[in-house]
């Protein structure tokens, strides 16, 4: 069967509450344990606390808190695939916390969050999870138009494992990876300049050999 609802429809389908709490700690659990590094014993727990502390709290600001209450939720569907048009309206997945210590890049555009890509996020896992990795495509005739973050994100929602086999797990490893970034004066209004990183685009490819990603 095929289904076609519209986008505040899609929105409005809940997802169980045990379902959405698992997603958030496997997603914690991917993504900040990097950010560890070798820290370890107390050190590590204290840092681990905060962190957790703080992605739930960005997590909840995510939700959608005005849904109505469903009869059906969401894993109850059966569904398989997930096809959205438009599908660049869920690029704004993750933003850019941290490059090289300095913070994020200045003119890095794309660097939003919207609760709108952090719901199909989830829903599109659960389809993977199904499906053994598949079953979500994106129609989409501007897939990266304004920020080379959006090629990170709009994958990420398709395919993650695309980027953890490179061992890439944020949005930072990806433009330490794959971004050229340079250090140029940044004058302001005053006319006083200061130095920063700008971000200039996608340094050549991102494309590693593995043959599943090519952007130029």
């Amino acid at each position: 069967d095929f289904i076609l609802v519209t986008e505040p429809t899609f929105a409005r389908i809940e997802m169980k509450p045990e379902t959405k709490e698992r997603f958030l700690h496997d997603s914690f659990a991917q993504k900040k344990a990097a950010e560890l590094g070798g820290v370890q014993g107390e050190k590590a727990d204290k840092k681990k606390q905060k962190m957790l502390a703080d992605w739930n709290a960005k997590a909840a600001e995510k939700d959608y808190k005005k849904r109505k209450t469903t009869l059906t939720f969401f894993e109850d569907l059966g569904i398989d695939a997930i096809i959205p048009d438009e599908g660049h309206r869920y690029k704004n997945l993750e933003a850019v916390k941290s490059v090289r210590g300095k913070g994020k890049p200045k003119f890095l555009s794309g660097s939003a969050e919207s609760k709108r890509s952090h719901d199909m996020y989830q829903k599109a896992a659960l389809v993977r999870e199904k499906t053994g990795g598949e079953g979500i495509y994106f129609l989409t005739a501007t897939p990266a138009k304004n920020s080379p973050l959006e090629i990170y994100n709009i994958i990420q929602q398709i395919n993650p494992g695309v980027w953890t086999r490179r061992n890439v797990h944020t949005t930072d490893d990806f433009v330490e990876r794959y971004c050229q970034i340079d250090e140029q004066a940044v004058i302001n209004f005053a006319g006083k300049g200061k130095k920063g990183d700008d971000d200039d685009g996608v340094d050549g490819e991102v494309h590693d050999g593995e043959g599943d990603v090519s952007v130029t």
